[in-house]
């Protein structure tokens, strides 16, 4: 006779702890789709993947920047109000060149499907637990990223990998890594200040390198004269009127008299407080508060581009605990919704600030005991107390 398999309360309290796990997991990646797919600018074919899609039809031709050329690719898969035109580097548009050349709601679904991988990939390499995948996958900014086919979930990748990256020895790769941010490179000028602050030179080496690389893409991409054709479209359309919205300095600051010279002012205190920070803090949350600290100086971001501060949110969970945290998280998704309107968009942005500072505030605590310094003899490896590893 077979001898019945007997369950133990170990055993049985394994697979109650699995199956939340996995009921968890559907919920939330299922939650995303349902945003994803199922929003309605998606449904009428009206999100900011037209301007991807025209980039990636228009790429090795003269007319990558051109709004009419644009117009007339966009009018055909849908009905837009108003153009909307490519406005990242010509390399980005090459990267996506395959997609243009599929019917444009099949490239809309991949690209979907590509973000929600990303977003999956960030949280893998950052913080494979559970708690991560709430966070990530339940902040509005995010939800609101697919609804407007951005790309914010890629560039969390791209960062989680270049800290996956240093955390496993490898600074050269990761400084390739970081140089894929350069796709939204207005949200990522605190990048170089995370590799000089803590003096990665092997990875300020590859960022260096990856850069290069991708500016001689663009140009091959994009023709000698793309400078101009960008710095051009990026003024005719007016992309940086929108100001009231911006979770940013310039957001909060412009209308004011003497705006340009306080926000100048304002961004090289986050610029120098950013560098404080960075050699006092952990690796990889020396990364987080550079990041942010790149949202709060950009001159060009909306709403969903605040799922840059994620990074930061899960140090804040290390730091703090997941019952402080999820107080935090909430103030921050609440304080989001303001930013689209004009009159109370100061909400947003002072809780942006505020969660920056906050991070200053814990480097601070952490005492010039733990200022990071380079190891005898490496090359941009560190060490700290607490460990930059």
């Amino acid at each position: 006779m077979r001898r019945a398999r007997s369950i133990t309360p170990g055993n049985e309290e394994t697979r109650q702890k699995t199956l939340e796990t996995w009921l968890i997991l559907a919920v939330s990646f299922g939650a995303l789709f349902l945003v994803a797919f199922g929003s309605p600018d998606v449904r009428q074919h009206e999100t900011d993947f037209l301007s991807f899609y025209s980039g990636a039809r228009l790429v090795g031709t003269p007319h990558l920047y051109s709004l009419q050329h644009a117009r007339e690719i966009q009018t055909q898969v849908s009905h837009p109000e108003g153009v909307l035109a490519y406005v990242r580097l010509p390399f980005y548009a090459a990267v996506l060149w395959p997609l243009g050349q599929l019917p444009y709601v099949t490239a809309l679904s991949l690209w979907l499907t590509l973000n929600i991988a990303g977003l999956a990939g960030f949280i893998w390499l950052w913080t494979p637990r559970l708690t991560s995948v709430l966070l990530c996958c339940w902040f509005f900014p995010v939800w609101l990223n697919f609804g407007s086919g951005q790309d914010v979930p890629l560039m969390l990748c791209a960062v989680a990998l270049g800290s996956w990256l240093l955390s496993r020895d490898k600074p050269y790769l990761a400084g390739l890594a970081f140089a894929l941010c350069s796709a939204k490179f207005h949200l990522f000028f605190l990048l170089p200040v995370f590799l000089l602050a803590r003096r990665l030179w092997r990875c300020t080496a590859g960022f260096g390198t990856g850069g290069a690389l991708l500016l001689v893409l663009s140009f091959l991409a994009g023709g000698r004269n793309w400078p101009l054709d960008f710095y051009s479209t990026i003024h005719t359309t007016g992309i940086l009127d929108v100001s009231a919205k911006m979770p940013n300095l310039y957001g909060l600051l412009h209308g004011l008299p003497l705006a340009g010279g306080w926000i100048a002012i304002l961004s090289l205190l986050v610029v120098g407080a950013t560098w404080y920070a960075v050699r006092r803090m952990p690796l990889r949350d020396a990364l987080a508060v550079a990041v942010a600290g790149g949202l709060l100086v950009s001159l060009h971001a909306y709403l969903y581009d605040c799922a840059l501060l994620l990074p930061l949110l899960l140090v804040l969970e290390d730091r703090l605990g997941w019952s402080k945290l999820v107080k935090i998280f909430i103030a921050i998704s609440l304080a989001s919704l303001t930013l689209p309107l004009p009159s109370v968009s100061w909400i947003g942005q002072v809780c942006v600030i505020a969660l920056f500072t906050s991070a200053i505030y814990m480097a601070w605590r952490s005492g010039a005991g733990s200022l990071a310094r380079p190891s005898p003899g490496s090359s941009g490896r560190t060490r700290s107390v607490p460990s930059g590893k």
